[in-house]
Parts: structure tokens; C-alpha cells; sequence
């Protein structure tokens, strides 16, 4: 029985491990291999009859890394893209065919069956199929006309869970061979693998060994051949009669140059120039108008038979009858030019390097033809003559050669206008000026981005600056840079606003501009702004003051951290007090952590269906344990006499509490409390939640809650003629009658009050008695907070309608 066992595991595992392996009924992508010049496409048919690619319409398409349609890269047969077939266009039985680039080298190309011009990048899909391919799916393509495609890298589709990887330029991506069997389940994660390129034809080879025609390719060429002198841009014209390219033979046996190549940018890969002749041991040959050689930017390759990079020569810009030679080390420009022979220099010169650029002026007011300067100065006890000395900016034709006799003398400066150095200096983006000696060494260098008009760029002998002061042929003059100071908040919080502000002075009374950048992509241009950060972490942030000429930049960086959730509850509340509601309406809030919270910043949203988010904008502090009441004055929350979802958010938005109440068909009586009683919730009385004061008062025994005693009270206190305001011993009397304000307002509101003597001032379920030149505020003051609060009622009202 244990033998049986085993057997049938092992024939189980034989059958769930040959998923795939099964014979193949169509053509597959058996190879891909790209590395910008030498891209190949290996198919392989796996069946038992040869194909004709050309008379079922197969082609490869391209879809790119932004995914979309894919492109044509060939139709077999068809001779669009420059397309060749040197191996026909039959795929045969249990055999390869390889499709080369046309750009390829020699030996690749000599072995492909189909050549075109086509471009393979990392993260594609290549597709084979018998009909134009449509639109992806999201990651799969299901097109009807598709015989097999495989998505590499990060490709946007292919088969299966998962792409293939990238190839790389050391390594092809080839479909796993299992005993000779092609394995295709549809996932190219799964069928792919990276591994040494080995590209196969239909004749079955993947090398030269047996290919007549391929009879030089593992040939060995010299190396010991270099380009020795060219001579781009000659006085005379056509420029291409009189321009040359000339190599030199340093080895020591002969070289046959016949089918070696020579390239510039604009033939590069495409067209490049047959050579022939032959070349003895320490000499010369020079080629005349076989290429035209620009005058900026050029670069010149020497390639062997083999296809193989020799030598290559690169420049950026040109003198007029000048050559670039090799002088042993590098390459010169010198003004001999020698074709044939051994290249010759001037004698160099040493030159000081003392003398620096010291002012630009990029973008002065009016015309900028005229007005655009370069300074120069010369520190030294010397004159100095700065003959054929250059000045250049960024630009390959920004270039200005300093004419014969010009002379900077000893501490003094030379201003150079752009009448005569002719180029633009730039406004915007990045510019650099050179001042460079004859022999080619840069002295003095300035770089800078973006101008603003009539300020010049400074060098103050250590770094350089803008200034407002224009100061051609003098000493340059610096504004005085602003003080900058930086506060913000200790603690940063995700999803809550941070304060941010600087204070800055400047002692030139400009007109000071601020830039902050919080170092995730947000920007203000406040002095003090508020600014909230999505996610934590550490940032790098930074403030830019400017006083339109330089810049102070201050750096800083911001921790942002996760806002701690203190257990903070909702243990009361007030939805219909006497009065106007929302005058009155209150929550008490209890603290149930360890340590005391201020509440500013924080919000109540109230509502039904909706919530509507109110901040928190007063300082509410709660010590640990205690319960602090919030009012009205210090968040404009509204409370439904009916029903309500309530709930107390954190200043990064999270729910700390909430709660809910409905009272079906019937309101919430007046005075009526919602509050939390052994852990339930409960509506109750106001009297049982009163807590009767009487403060600074001179009796502070129990007061009648009676309309008698009330009226006597009141008739007493504002009979009395005699009292003087200004004494110390005047009090101010605070009577709370356990929640009788109905009655209350009543009395008062029937009392007639002295003009000028004493104000009645309501306060929730107080009333406080006090001097009308004590507590009145400033008409206008008065005026905006009544208008506040009217909006506000009004809003609330609007809101509950639709609650």
C-alpha cells in the first residue's frame, strides 16, 4: 500500500507540474532581447508544419510603458519600415526565426531572417498577431486576432497574474525550455526568465562559425589607430571642400582600412562612411569631404569591419580656421592646421587667474540692446592685457573674443556693453557667463536664474549677490539683507493646520515679499500663514523673504506627527434652554485622561442626516478629571429640539465622542437636559442640574425663589440713590434663581431702571448687575457682534429646516 502511495504522488506531481508543457498549436515569443541599438525578436513554432508569416498576415506590434493601442512594428512580407527579409518569410517546423533591428551590428544582422527599423524600451508588451490589435482590458488584452504577447518590466498588460522582467543589456528574456518542450501557461511571470542572450534563426545557428558570408567577423582589427586632427569650420567656402578628418597609425604594422567606418551625429547608426586605403606604421591619412562636419555639438566615430568603436571625438563649439588636435594628452584648437602631418601648437602662455568677473547687469529697464553689461576686475598692482581673452554665456554661439590692445588696468574695472559682446543674457531660467584666457582655462564664472529688472549680479569677493545699486566702472554696493525670524507651532499634526509665520525687518525699508515651501509640494506667499500637513513624517521646509533684489532663504525642518487621541466625552447638554436657543445652548465636555486639554482648534459637528462641522475657536482648557461647559460664545453649534447627531471631533478630523438623541413626535422641553447618569443617558430637569450661586454677593444665604422676594430684591438694589460707583466696597451682584429665568425676564423687563445708574447684563441662567460704563462696549464693536450672531441664528435656522 505505501509503494501505491508513492507512485501516485509522484504521478500526481508529474501531472500538476506539466501544466503548460503539453505540444504548442501556434506560434510563440520565444526570446526578447533589447539594449538601444542591437533589439532582436525570436519566434519559434512549435508545430508540425512550417508557416509563412507573410501569407497569414503575422506581425509584432508595440505597446509602450504608458500603455494604450499598441503600434505596428512589422507586417511580414510588407516592406514598410525598411523592412528586409535575407531568411524569407518561413517560420519551419520545430524551428526559430529571428527578426533583428536594422541598426544592429554587422554579425547580428547578418543572421536575422526579417530586418526593420524598430525601437524596443524597458516595460513593453510585444504582441504576435494575424490582424490589428485593439484595446487593452486593464492588464490583459483579449483581442480576437492575438496568437501570443508577453508584457515585461512594468508593462500595463500581459498574460497571466504577473509581466515578465525587464531584460537588461547582459541578458534576454527567454521562455523556460522544459526537455525541449516550450512551456506556455499563459503567465509570462511564470514562462519567462532572464538569461544569456542566444539569438536563433531559421537555419538553426546562434553563432558565425559555418556563415561563408560572415568570413570577417571574427576577425581581429587594430586598435592602434586614433583620430588625429579635425578641421570643422574652414574660412573658405564650401566648408565642405576644405574640411577634413585625419587618422594616424601609431602601431607598427600596416592597416588595410577598407571597410572600416567612419560617423558623425547625423549618420549615427544610420548611413555611416565607407573607408578605404591602407595606412603605414607612424603616418597619416586624411579624408577630404566625406562628411560634413558642424560647426557646434559634432561628435565623430571610428568604427572597425566588425562594426566595433575605435575612437571617438567630441566637440561643442568651433574657432573659424582653427583645428582640433591632438596634442598627446587632449585635444586643441590651435590655428595650424597640418593634414598629413604631425600636428603643431602655439608655444603656451601662462595667464593670471586674478582678475574675476565682478558685476552683470542681465535685464536693465529700457533697451536691453544697450543697457546689458559684463564687468571685469583686476585686483592685482598690474595692468593686464586680455587680448583674445573670451567672454561666453550658455548658449554654443554666445561668444565674444576681447580685441587686440584691450587692457584692464591695476584696481581698476572694465565694462564691456552688450553693443559689443553682441550675445543676450538671459532673463529667465539658468544662465552662466565665462570669462575664459587663450588658452582655453575658464578664470571667472558666474551663474544665476531668472533677473528681475535693473538689478545686477555682485560678486562681494565671496559669494555673489544682487543688488538695486547699478555701480558700472565702481565699487559694487549691497542693499541690506532683511532680519528674518522664524516661529511655528512646537507641535505638528497630521490633518490639522499648523501656524506658520516670520517676522522680518529691513533696514532699506523695502517692500518685503515671503515664499513659504512646506516640502511637500505646497507653497504660501503670506508673512504668517497656516498650512496642514496629509501625511507624517519629516519635511524640509523653507521661508524666502526677498526685498526685490536678493533673497534670504531660511531652512527648517518640520516633524509631523500623529495628533494624540486624548478620551475626551460629551456628559450633558442643553438643547432648549429658556430664551433664545441659540443664545444659551450648552455641552458639558468631561476630560477622562491624565493630563489637562484645551479644546481651542477642536470642533462640534452637529446635524441628522447631515453634520455640519463647528470649530472650536476660544480656549476651553479641562483639567484631568474635570468637566468644563461649552457655550455658544465659544462655537457656533446649534442643537435640534427634536432629534440630533452629535459628535466632539479632534482637530485632525477623528471622532473623540458622539452621541444621539430623538424625541419622535415630541420637542425637547424648555430647560430640559440630555446627561449621562450612572453610564446611561437620560433626560432630566434643569432644576436637577442647577447649581444655585450667589457670588460676590453681600448675603449669601438661600434666595426665595418667589416673584415677591425677586421684586423686592430688584426694588432695593435699584432704589438705592446713595451708592457710589467709584468706591471699592461697590459690588457687583450675581443671583442665579434655579433655572427661573422665564420669570425673571418678566420682572425685569417691567422694571423701570434709572438712565446712566445701573445695566442688567444676561448671561446664560445669571443675571449680572453692574455699572452701564463698566461692561458697555464700543458702539461698533456691539454693532459687528449682534450682526455676527444674527447671521449666525439665521444660518442655524436654515440649516434645521432641512435636518
Amino acid at each position: 500500500m505505501k509503494i501505491k502511495i508513492i507512485i501516485l504522488t509522484v504521478l500526481l506531481f508529474f501531472v500538476l507540474s506539466g501544466e503548460g508543457l503539453a505540444d504548442i498549436s501556434h506560434v510563440v515569443i520565444s526570446e526578447v532581447y533589447i539594449d538601444g541599438a542591437n533589439d532582436w525578436i525570436e519566434l519559434y513554432n512549435p508545430t508540425d508544419n512550417d508557416i509563412n508569416l507573410a501569407d497569414n498576415d503575422y506581425r509584432i506590434e508595440r505597446a509602450t510603458a504608458s500603455g494604450g493601442n499598441p503600434s505596428v512594428l512589422l507586417i511580414y512580407g510588407k516592406t514598410s519600415h525598411n523592412a528586409e527579409y535575407p531568411g524569407d518569410t518561413t517560420i519551419l517546423s520545430r524551428g526559430f526565426y529571428l527578426h533583428v533591428r536594422n541598426k544592429a551590428k554587422k554579425q547580428l544582422k547578418n543572421r536575422a531572417d526579417a530586418l526593420s527599423d524598430f525601437t524596443l524600451t524597458n516595460n513593453n508588451v510585444i504582441y504576435l498577431a494575424t490582424g490589428s490589435v485593439g484595446s487593452p482590458e486593464k492588464n490583459h488584452n483579449n483581442d480576437k486576432d492575438i496568437i501570443d504577447y508577453v508584457g515585461y518590466g512594468k508593462a500595463f498588460q500581459y498574460e497571466g497574474n504577473d509581466p515578465a522582467p525587464n531584460p537588461t543589456s547582459s541578458e534576454s528574456i527567454i521562455r523556460k525550455d522544459n526537455a525541449g518542450v516550450y512551456q506556455d501557461t499563459d503567465n509570462n511571470k511564470n514562462d519567462f526568465i532572464l538569461s544569456s542572450p542566444d539569438p536563433q534563426n531559421s537555419s538553426g545557428d546562434n553563432n558565425d562559425d559555418n556563415d561563408d558570408d560572415n568570413e570577417n567577423d571574427d576577425k581581429k582589427y587594430s586598435k592602434d589607430i586614433r583620430i588625429n586632427e579635425l578641421f570643422p569650420n574652414p574660412k573658405k567656402s564650401p566648408e565642405k571642400k576644405y574640411e577634413f578628418i585625419e587618422l594616424y597609425n601609431y602601431g607598427d604594422e600596416y592597416i588595410n582600412l577598407d571597410g572600416w567606418l567612419i560617423e558623425d551625429k547625423a549618420r549615427r547608426n544610420k548611413n555611416p562612411v565607407k573607408l578605404s586605403g591602407t595606412i603605414n606604421p607612424d603616418d597619416y591619412i586624411v579624408f577630404y569631404s566625406k562628411i560634413a562636419l558642424n560647426n557646434s555639438n559634432e561628435g565623430v566615430w571610428l568604427r572597425d569591419p566588425n562594426e566595433d568603436e575605435i575612437d571617438y571625438i567630441a566637440y561643442s563649439t568651433t574657432q573659424e580656421g582653427y583645428s582640433y588636435s591632438f596634442d598627446g594628452n587632449s585635444f586643441l584648437w590651435t590655428r595650424y592646421k597640418t593634414p598629413g602631418a604631425e600636428n603643431k601648437f602655439d608655444e603656451k602662455k601662462e595667464y593670471t587667474n586674478k582678475i574675476y568677473l565682478n558685476e552683470i547687469l542681465p535685464n536693465p529697464s529700457g533697451e536691453e540692446g544697450e543697457g546689458e553689461y559684463i564687468e571685469i576686475y583686476n585686483p592685482t598692482g598690474e595692468n593686464i592685457g586680455l587680448a583674445n581673452w573670451t567672454l561666453r554665456d550658455a548658449s554654443s554661439t554666445g561668444k565674444y573674443v576681447l580685441p587686440e590692445n584691450t587692457i584692464v588696468e591695476s584696481k581698476k574695472y572694465l565694462v564691456i556693453y552688450r553693443k559689443n559682446f553682441k550675445f543676450a543674457l538671459n532673463n529667465s531660467g539658468e544662465e552662466k557667463v565665462y570669462l575664459i584666457d587663450p588658452n582655453g582655462k575658464t578664470v571667472s564664472l558666474a551663474t544665476y536664474s531668472g533677473s528681475d529688472e535693473d538689478a545686477s549680479y555682485n560678486f562681494n569677493g565671496k559669494k555673489w549677490r544682487w543688488s538695486r545699486f547699478l555701480t558700472p566702472g565702481e565699487k559694487n554696493k549691497f542693499n541690506n539683507l532683511p532680519q528674518v525670524k522664524i516661529k511655528i507651532d512646537k507641535n505638528v499634526y497630521k490633518n490639522v493646520y499648523a501656524d506658520f509665520e516670520v517676522k522680518a525687518s529691513d533696514l532699506d525699508k523695502d517692500e518685503l515679499k515671503f515664499v513659504w515651501d512646506f516640502g511637500d509640494n505646497h507653497r504660501s506667499y503670506k508673512q504668517g500663514t497656516r498650512h496642514k500637513y496629509l501625511k507624517t513624517g519629516n519635511y524640509k521646509a523653507s521661508i524666502k523673504v526677498s526685498d526685490g533684489s536678493e533673497e534670504v532663504i531660511g531652512k527648517f525642518k518640520v516633524e509631523v506627527k500623529k495628533f494624540p487621541h486624548q478620551d475626551i466625552k460629551i456628559v450633558g447638554l442643553s438643547p432648549n434652554p429658556s430664551g433664545k436657543d441659540s443664545d444659551f445652548e450648552w455641552i458639558d465636555i468631561k476630560n477622562e485622561s491624565d493630563g489637562k486639554v484645551n479644546l481651542k482648534s477642536w470642533s462640534v459637528a452637529t446635524g441628522w442626516k447631515i453634520l455640519y462641522n463647528h470649530p472650536i475657536y476660544e480656549k476651553l482648557i479641562i483639567e484631568a478629571g474635570e468637566i468644563e461647559r461649552l457655550t455658544r460664545d465659544m462655537c457656533r453649534f446649534t442643537l435640534n429640539n427634536k432629534r440630533a447627531k452629535i459628535e466632539l471631533r479632534y482637530p485632525d478630523g477623528e471622532v473623540a465622542y458622539d452621541l444621539e438623541y430623538d424625541k419622535k413626535d415630541e420637542s425637547v422641553k424648555d430647560d430640559e437636559i440630555y446627561e449621562e447618569i450612572d453610564g446611561k443617558w437620560k433626560w432630566t430637569t434643569a432644576q436637577n442640574n442647577a447649581e444655585p450661586t450667589l457670588a460676590n454677593a453681600e448675603n449669601t444665604g438661600d434666595t426665595k425663589d418667589t416673584e415677591e422676594e425677586i421684586i423686592k430684591i430688584l426694588d432695593e438694589f435699584l432704589g438705592k440713590q446713595s451708592l457710589d460707583p467709584d468706591k471699592k466696597d461697590f459690588k457687583i451682584l450675581l443671583i442665579s434663581f434655579m433655572g427661573n429665568i422665564g420669570l425673571l425676564d418678566s420682572i425685569i423687563n417691567n422694571q423701570e431702571i434709572v438712565s446712566g445708574a445701573l445695566a442688567v447684563k444676561h448671561d446664560g441662567l445669571t443675571y449680572v448687575f453692574t455699572r452701564n460704563n463698566y461692561l458697555e462696549e464700543h458702539y461698533v464693536i456691539k454693532f459687528l457682534k449682534s450682526l455676527g450672531f444674527k447671521i449666525n441664528s439665521l444660518v442655524n435656522k436654515i440649516i434645521l429646516i432641512f435636518i
